[in-house]
C-alpha cells in the first residue's frame, strides 16, 4: 500500500503546526477536532491488517471523547482521568503498530522515512496528553502554565513535549512534579533512543540494498551483452 504513512503524517504535522494558531483564537477550535478525526483515519488505514486493534483502538478514542467534552477543563477529574487514560492507551496502540509496519518493510522508501517520522511524532502527542493529564489532575505540576484555557494548555504542552523529545529543554516551561520529572526524562531517553535505533536500521537495510541493486545492475549488463553478442 503506497503512501499509507503520508495519509497519517500530513495531518499529524498540520495539527502540530496549528495548536499554537487555535490557542491564540487565529483559527477556529474545531480545526483540532478535524485534523485530530484525519490522523485516527490515517491511523486506522495502516492498522486495517490489525482488525482487533483497531477496534479497541476506536473504543478507546470514543471513551475518551466521551469522558472529556470537548474545549472544557472543568470536568470531574474522574473523567479527565477516564478520557486521558483511554487516550494514551489507543494513542500507544498506534504508535507501536505502526512503527512495526515501518520497520517491517523490506526496503528503505520515502514511504518508509515518512513512517518513522510519524512514529516520533505521536511519541511526542502521547507525551503531551500525559501531560496535560498530569497538569489538570495535579495543576502546578509545571512551571509557567497557571490560568491557561484548554487550547492553550494543550498547545504549550505539546510545545514542551517536542522541546523534550529533541532534548532541546529551553527551560521555559519546566517539570515540577515528581512524577512529571519521571516522564519528561523518560520521553527524552526515549526520543534520543528512538533516533539511534532508526539510523542504525537505516543504515543495515540501506546497506543490504547496495549489493541487490548492484547485482541487478550486473545482471542487466550480462543479459545485454549476450543479446549483442
Amino acid at each position: 500500500m503506497s503512501n499509507r504513512f503520508q495519509s497519517l503524517l500530513t495531518p499529524l504535522v498540520l495539527l502540530i503546526l496549528t495548536q499554537p494558531l487555535v490557542a491564540e483564537g487565529t483559527i477556529p477550535g474545531y480545526t483540532t477536532k478535524v485534523l485530530t478525526l484525519l490522523v485516527i483515519v490515517g491511523a486506522f488505514r495502516i492498522l486495517q491488517p490489525h482488525r482487533k486493534l483497531v477496534w479497541v483502538s476506536g473504543i478507546l478514542f470514543v471513551v475518551a471523547a466521551v469522558a472529556v467534552p470537548a474545549d472544557q477543563i472543568s470536568a470531574g477529574w474522574a473523567a479527565h482521568l477516564i478520557g486521558g487514560l483511554a487516550s494514551v492507551a489507543a494513542l500507544t496502540i498506534i504508535t507501536v503498530v505502526i512503527a512495526y509496519e515501518a520497520v517491517s518493510e523490506n526496503w528503505v522508501t520515502r514511504d518508509t522515512l515518512l513512517g518513522a517520522l510519524a512514529v516520533y511524532l505521536l511519541i511526542g502527542v502521547t507525551s503531551t496528553v500525559i501531560y496535560e493529564l498530569m497538569e489538570v489532575l495535579a495543576p502546578g505540576s509545571f512551571t509557567n502554565l497557571q490560568g491557561l484555557s484548554q487550547a492553550q494548555l494543550f498547545a504549550e504542552l505539546n510545545y514542551f513535549s517536542l522541546v523534550t523529545l529533541t532534548t532541546l529543554g529551553y527551560g521555559d516551561i519546566a517539570p515540577v512534579a515528581p512524577m512529571a520529572r519521571t516522564m519528561a526524562a523518560g520521553e527524552a531517553i526515549v526520543g534520543q533512543f528512538f533516533v539511534a535505533a532508526v539510523v542504525g536500521l537505516l543504515i543495515s537495510r540501506g546497506g543490504a540494498q547496495l549489493p541487490t541493486a548492484a547485482g541487478t545492475g550486473r545482471d542487466t549488463a550480462s543479459s545485454s551483452n549476450k543479446q549483442q553478442d
